[in-house]
């Protein structure tokens, strides 16, 4: 066989075997980090269905990730993000994500007492574990951000008799979000609507 159709063969071959690696078993590692970085930052239960990487694509997205209240009951459900990756966040060296979809977010808040959330618990835990900031800043560029179908619930049970405020249908456009000049080739335009108390 001639050097150079053998050497073609390997560099195919260890490709294959690359993507292969990237979209079948890639994606379990990550949501088995992702689960335990989430639970250690929060102190909660925290599940991932699922995550899917497509290198050909540069897409990747995450399935119900759901997050639990201190009691066990939902706290953040979301069903579905998607993230689209620019070829850009290497010669940029930043993070530079093209778009970004969430679905079907769904947030349970509530205030047991004055000053006092159901979320209280990590704001103290990230507060205690705080790290001196480190000199540099992390460059990033966050494009076309997009949530669509939002739920939010509030219990408020510091005052008498308690009431509970609501969200629903919740959609939010951003065209970017961004600490470095950086261009895509179109922006999705700005939107905000919800339906809140039912009104």
């Amino acid at each position: 066989m001639p050097r150079k159709k053998k050497i073609a063969i390997i560099a195919a071959s260890i490709i294959l075997a690359l993507l292969l690696f990237i979209s079948l078993i890639l994606p379990f590692i990550v949501r088995s980090k992702a689960v335990e970085a989430i639970q250690k930052e929060t102190g909660r239960n925290v599940t991932i269905e699922s995550i899917s990487i497509n290198p050909l694509t540069l897409k990747a997205a995450v399935n119900k990730l759901v997050i639990e209240d201190i009691g066990g009951g939902p706290f953040i459900n979301i069903e579905r993000v998607s993230v689209s990756f620019s070829l850009a966040s290497i010669f940029k060296r930043a993070i530079i994500l093209s778009a970004v979809e969430i679905n079907s977010p769904s947030f349970s808040f509530t205030r047991t007492a004055p000053n006092m959330y159901n979320f209280t618990d990590i704001l103290e835990k990230q507060k205690a574990s705080s790290k001196p900031k480190t000199e540099g800043t992390s460059h990033f560029s966050i494009n076309n951000i997009s949530i669509s179908n939002g739920y939010v619930d509030f219990f408020d049970q510091a005052i008498e008799k308690g009431r509970k405020h609501t969200v629903r249908k919740l959609d939010v456009k951003i065209p970017f979000i961004s600490n470095i000049p950086y261009l895509v080739e179109k922006y999705t335009d700005p939107k905000l609507s919800a339906e809140i108390n039912g009104a």
